[in-house]
């Protein structure tokens, strides 16, 4: 890779470091060890539902716009990031905080009542209450880090043990669930169909490998072979919907890197070298394409219309819109704000996303210009006035740039 000759600029790094300092002190919580979603004002806990609201599953069982909706997401990105930190400067405060991250993902992934449910997230208020609907997304940020995690010197025994029980339990669920019955969903913790976790069946290219990349991380840390079955039986199935993808229409980042997260662990895992070079063609691809998040972010910046410091409304206090019911319960959303929403959340967290989807390409030339363009963009936040999770892309990007 190149990167950027101002990368090493002594006030480049010192930003880099305030944004890391900034995104613990304003986005994690000691309770539980999880980083949020939004801070709308001045506390992190106080704008965040009670747990009675979570009982009822209000406003929906998702927890979609409420701070607690991508937690998982959220640890996934800043355990690689510490990792990252820990490698090139082998600092042992980074070694603390990767564990620390873990514990919050192995909290999520030991409160459920059903076998292999991935809480997105859990209230700092009784460290235990959790929305029941997860999601696909939650368990492809979850995998792929926990993996990377486990192969590495600072993974402890215990928590490659535990590492080793949630990718086998996340393999079981699957087995047992992801069937035509249940219309191929890994379903909500009461056990029945949600939403948004769909793993087989009729889904799009960027959701094909999924499972696949569950199954065969779950394979490889147990060697359980129910699992490398289960991967084979649809691995060309669903390496062929993959291919299909097309690049004409407008993506979002994170359905890429979430893709891309999919299909760099399957190229890392699977030993047949005729699948590597499949994976490797559609990650340049998406590579390529991903460059376009942070070329118009930063056309953005320089015509002045970003405002990093825009500020979401509590969910109480937003407009909310029904969706629909499903499986009996009513999936109601806050709406995000649009100036917070254009200005601040997807121009910060979409120009992470686009970097860390080509770092994810095996061998992949990242421009000079995307390096250059991605440190203007993290220079100009005020790390201060950080109020939301998009700067954790940002981190998981720039510290990865070594």
């Amino acid at each position: 890779m190149i990167y950027s000759k101002n990368y090493q600029d002594a006030a480049v790094q010192a930003q880099f470091e305030s944004l890391w300092q900034c995104i613990w002190q304003k986005l994690f919580c000691s309770k539980t060890n999880l980083f949020y979603d939004t801070l709308p004002g001045n506390d992190l806990i106080e704008n965040l539902p009670l747990p009675e609201e979570i009982a009822l599953q209000v406003p929906n069982p998702c927890g979609w716009g409420t701070g607690m909706e991508d937690s998982m997401l959220n640890a996934g990105n800043m355990l690689l990031a510490s990792l990252n930190r820990y490698d090139s400067e082998a600092d042992e405060r980074f070694a603390e905080q990767a564990r620390k991250v873990f514990a919050g993902m192995a909290l999520c992934a030991s409160v459920g009542k059903s076998h292999g449910y991935l809480a997105r997230s859990v209230s700092p208020f009784d460290c235990k209450s959790y929305y029941i609907n997860s999601s696909r997304d939650q368990y492809t940020h979850f995998v792929y880090s926990a993996y990377i995690y486990y192969n590495h010197k600072l993974c402890s025994g215990n928590d490659r043990a535990l590492i080793k029980k949630f990718l086998t339990d996340f393999a079981e669920r699957c087995l047992q669930n992801v069937t035509a019955e249940n219309n191929y969903d890994l379903l909500r913790d009461d056990g029945k169909i949600g939403m948004v976790s769909q793993m087989d069946g009729e889904i799009c290219p960027h959701e094909a490998l999924r499972l696949g990349m569950i199954y065969l991380a779950a394979w490889k840390v147990s060697g359980d072979e129910r699992f490398a079955a289960a991967y084979h039986a649809g691995r060309n199935r669903w390496l062929e919907l993959t291919e299909s993808i097309t690049f004409e229409c407008d993506w979002l980042a994170f359905a890429l890197l979430q893709m891309q997260y999919s299909l760099r662990l399957i190229w890392m895992l699977d030993d047949d070298e005729s699948v590597k070079i499949r994976l490797l063609k559609v990650m340049q691809k998406t590579a390529d394409y991903a460059q376009r998040y942070i070329c118009r972010n930063h056309q953005l910046l320089q015509d002045g219309n970003l405002d990093f410091s825009i500020i979401n409304p509590p969910w109480r206090e937003r407009m909310h819109t029904y969706m629909r019911v499903c499986s009996n319960y009513a999936y109601i959303v806050p709406h995000l704000d649009r100036e917070f929403l254009t200005k601040n959340f997807m121009p910060v967290r979409e120009s992470g996303e686009g970097m860390i989807i080509q770092q994810l390409c095996p061998g992949y030339q990242i421009p000079e210009e995307q390096v250059a363009a991605l440190i203007d963009l993290t220079m100009a936040l005020d790390c201060e006035k950080i109020n939301c999770f998009a700067p954790i892309l940002l981190a998981d990007a720039c510290f990865a740039m070594k």
